[in-house]
């Protein structure tokens, strides 16, 4: 398992493709990231970012169940 220790992915070069980047990272063996924030705004995109990401695998987690 790998553990990114200092990421910046609430920077503004991630803005196009955040929720692709983050995504993406378990199929790659990351686990685990610790984001260090450049400010409270990109903080927050940052954590809007997951949580869209979080809501769109339960929602294909219970609609995989359903089937």
């Amino acid at each position: 398992m790998i553990f990114e220790t200092h990421a910046h992915l609430d920077d503004a070069r991630f803005d196009e493709d955040r929720e692709e980047v983050l995504a993406s990272l378990p199929e790659k063996g990351i686990k685990r990231v610790i984001n260090v924030g450049n400010n409270i705004l990109s903080m927050l995109s940052f954590i809007i970012s997951i949580l869209n990401i979080s809501l769109k695998n339960l929602c294909n987690s219970l609609f995989i169940s359903l089937l």
